[in-house]
């Protein structure tokens, strides 16, 4: 019984001994196979296979909508040269009457493209007196008139309903015939090329424009106190001082 209960012993002694070493085996397993996931992640994996993300250098952003912002006022500054090509504004208003200014283009064939709708009217329906002929128009509660004197082009947009129209001058072909009586006495600046006189006669918005062309030189009167006249007289005694 005592060999038996001793070989018992050692055969219990020898079990735990082998679980002990298959526990550090499997311990050192794990250390190693942690460790190889620790260099792994170090060299820019993940243990998933994913690779990290890279670190985005500071003010990389910044950068990049700065060098877009600089780019954008490149463009715009070429886009304003390009425009200042075709005129420079001359704001210089010495020895030039009050209400007066001028524009001074590269051209004269770009002086005369500062002009809008000018034309000549070939075709007329009415009598403003002196021979001269102009075509009447209406639409929408507007009356058109326009007519030619020399190179001028004189245009008129009037309400066809009165009570829309500035006091001292109700109604637009009466007003028309006025300014060609004045005109008959009074005498506008020759342009070279081309000049016109555009008068609104609502009350709402009055407004006398005046524009003529010397070389590469425009002039212009801007008035809009409902005094038509006013604009034209400065536009006669500027021509009669200029040319006299």
């Amino acid at each position: 019984m005592k060999i038996k209960t001793t070989g018992a012993a050692l055969l219990l002694s020898s079990s735990m001994l082998l679980a002990s070493c298959t526990s550090e085996e499997n311990s050192l397993a794990e250390d190693e196979n942690m460790n190889q996931g620790t260099q792994e992640t170090d060299s820019g994996t993940t243990n998933s296979g994913t690779p990290a993300e890279e670190p985005v250098a500071a003010g990389s952003t910044e950068d990049d909508a700065a060098g877009e912002a600089a780019t954008n006022e490149d463009q715009a500054g070429s886009e304003d040269q390009n425009n200042t090509d075709n005129s420079l504004q001359n704001n210089d208003t010495s020895g030039l009457p009050e209400g007066i200014q001028q524009t001074d283009y590269e051209t004269e064939n770009k002086a005369a493209k500062a002009f809008d709708n000018y034309r000549e009217v070939k075709q007329t329906n009415t009598d403003l007196g002196y021979s001269i002929q102009a075509l009447v128009e209406g639409a929408a509660g507007h009356q058109y008139i326009s007519w030619n004197e020399g190179r001028w082009l004189i245009q008129m947009d009037f309400p066809t309903d009165p009570q829309y129209a500035y006091d001292p001058y109700p109604e637009g072909v009466d007003f028309a015939k006025e300014v060609v009586e004045y005109l008959e006495t009074h005498y506008l600046p020759a342009p070279e090329d081309r000049g016109m006189i555009s008068i609104n006669g609502f009350a709402e918005h009055p407004q006398t424009y005046i524009q003529w062309q010397k070389g590469k030189t425009v002039y212009e009167i801007n008035n809009e106190n409902g005094k038509p006249f006013e604009a034209i007289d400065r536009a006669v005694e500027f021509g009669d001082a200029n040319e006299s």
